[in-house]
């Protein structure tokens, strides 16, 4: 089912002249009826875009219709097909290269701090949590702000702390502490790589969902 062949038109009257009114499409129209379906785990599933993937390509492997394209763009609630959705490898180099004068310089510095537990030496599970780093922290006695230590070079890493905690019952937690630099053009990849996780519709459910989106754009309610 082509998406814009269900959006309703609006009548356009040339502002100048007065006259000339036309029917446009109100690409503008929007609905909110997958949203209720979303909460609904049973009904989906997550899918990672290969690079090259297009939402075309994904729904015509999938919903055996390259126009049901609209489907997986509006239950991921991307507006955006070029860039929101996950660029292929030679759109992504473009991408940075326009944005960025300098696509290697710092963006950030992040700081990821891992988890080990054990149980009797026994390793048990791991876990990890990421947070962004300022290049400044203040000192706790003169209140003047400090380059942070253990900050690396762009593209590197460094260890900041390591350490062991003791429990009760045998169990010990190891936690590492490394620093990193994150270049803009590294940013941009790791945020396309987020944006290769998506939900799509069950196959199943395809004809309903058009059937509801026909009525609410013909109805308006």
């Amino acid at each position: 089912m082509p998406y814009f062949n269900q959006l309703p038109l609006v009548s356009y009257t040339d502002l100048e002249t007065g006259n000339n009114t036309i029917a446009l499409t109100n690409i503008l129209t929007r609905s909110s009826f997958l949203k209720d379906i979303m909460n609904n785990t049973a009904v989906w599933y997550e899918y990672q875009v290969k690079d090259n993937e297009t939402p075309e390509m994904i729904a015509d492997k999938l919903y055996d219709d390259p126009n049901r394209h609209w489907i997986v763009l509006m239950f991921n609630q991307i507006m955006d097909p070029y860039y929101s959705f996950p660029m292929s490898s030679p759109v992504l180099n473009t991408y940075i290269t326009n944005k960025y004068v300098n696509p290697y310089a710092l963006h950030h510095y992040e700081q990821k701090t891992v988890y080990e537990v054990f149980l009797n030496s026994l390793p048990q599970y791991s876990n990890e949590v990421i947070t962004t780093l300022s290049a400044l922290q203040q000192n706790m006695t003169t209140g003047l702000l400090e380059t942070t230590p253990f900050l690396p070079a762009i593209g590197a890493s460094l260890e900041a702390d390591a350490y062991t905690e003791y429990f009760g019952s045998g169990i010990t937690i190891n936690v590492t502490i490394t620093n990193y630099a994150i270049s803009n053009y590294t940013y941009e990849e790791l945020e396309n790589e987020k944006r290769r996780t998506i939900k799509l519709l069950d196959k199943k459910y395809v004809i309903s969902v058009e059937n509801e989106f026909r009525r609410l754009m013909r109805d308006g309610n």
